[in-house]
C-alpha cells in the first residue's frame, strides 16, 4: 500500500511538472524593439499637391529604416511638428516645414498647398482653345461647364472615373439652357450630348450636374477619348456649322 502511495505521488508531481511547463510555453513573448537607423521622406506624399482647405497632416508619409535593414512608413502627426510649423499648413503656398521623429530624427519638407480654384481659372488666356469644357466639384456634386472662345451651336463628349472610389447619379441638365441634351451615366462613363438652334455664346456656361459620392480625390476623373467627344461652332466664313479643333477637356483636381 505505501508502494502505491509513493507512486501515485510521482505521477502528481511529474504531471505538475508539465502542467508549469506548458504554461510557460502560453506565455507572450516579449517584442523585440527594433533601433530606427534612418527617417526619410516617402516622394509620393512628398512632391503631390494638396488642397490647402482639405490637407490633412496624415496625407504626408515617412519611411523608417531599421538597423536591421527593414522599412516601415508612417504617416506623419502633429507630436512631430512644432504649433509654428502647423501654422504654415492652413493657407496656400509651399511653407517649409521639420518633421521631428522622437528627437532623434529631423528633416525638411516643403509641402505643396495650392487653391485649387485658381487652376480652374483662366485656361484659355492666350487663346489657344476654341473652348474649354470643366469637370468642377461642388459639394456634393460635379458641375460641367463650356467656355468657348466663339459661339458654339452642339457639343457632346463623356467623362470616366474610378468607379471603385467613387460613383455618379442624378444627372440633370441646366434648366436655362434652351436647346435638347441628354446626361446619361454609364458604369464608369458620363456622357453628354447637346443640340441647341440659339448657339451657347463666349462665356462660362453651365451644362449639367451629376451627384457624386465616395473619395472624388483620386477617382481619375478625365475625359473618356474612346468616345465620340465634338464641339461645332459657327463659322462665318462659310456661314456654317463645322467641328471645332483644339478643345481643352479639363477635370479640377479638387
Amino acid at each position: 500500500m505505501k508502494r502505491f502511495k509513493y507512486i501515485l505521488i510521482i505521477l502528481l508531481a511529474f504531471s505538475l511538472m508539465l502542467f508549469v511547463g506548458c504554461g510557460k510555453d502560453k506565455e507572450p513573448k516579449e517584442e523585440i524593439k527594433k533601433t530606427v537607423f534612418n527617417v526619410v521622406e516617402v516622394p509620393e506624399s512628398y512632391n503631390q499637391e494638396y488642397e490647402y482647405d482639405e490637407f490633412k497632416l496624415e496625407y504626408l508619409k515617412i519611411k523608417l529604416i531599421y538597423e536591421d535593414s527593414t522599412e516601415e512608413i508612417i504617416p506623419v502627426t502633429e507630436d512631430m511638428i512644432d504649433e509654428k510649423d502647423l501654422a504654415k499648413l492652413t493657407k496656400a503656398g509651399s511653407p517649409r516645414i521639420t518633421i521631428n521623429y522622437k528627437d532623434e530624427f529631423q528633416l525638411t519638407y516643403v509641402v505643396k498647398l495650392i487653391d485649387s480654384a485658381d487652376l480652374d481659372k483662366n485656361l484659355n488666356k492666350d487663346g489657344k482653345y476654341n473652348a474649354v469644357v470643366k469637370a468642377i466639384r461642388s459639394n456634393d456634386r460635379i458641375n460641367f461647364y463650356i467656355e468657348p472662345k466663339d459661339a458654339v451651336a452642339a457639343l457632346s463628349f463623356a467623362y470616366t472615373f474610378d468607379s471603385s472610389i467613387m460613383q455618379v447619379s442624378d444627372g440633370s441638365l441646366n434648366a436655362e439652357l434652351k436647346g435638347v441634351g441628354n446626361v446619361e451615366i454609364d458604369g464608369n462613363k458620363i456622357k453628354f450630348a447637346y443640340s441647341e438652334m440659339d448657339t451657347l455664346l463666349n462665356k462660362e456656361t453651365l451644362l449639367f450636374s451629376v451627384k457624386l459620392t465616395g473619395d472624388f480625390r483620386t477617382s481619375n476623373l478625365r475625359v473618356d477619348d474612346s468616345f465620340n467627344n465634338v464641339v461645332y461652332g459657327y463659322d462665318s466664313a462659310l456661314a456654317a456649322t463645322v467641328e471645332l479643333t483644339e478643345i481643352l477637356y479639363h477635370a479640377s483636381i479638387k
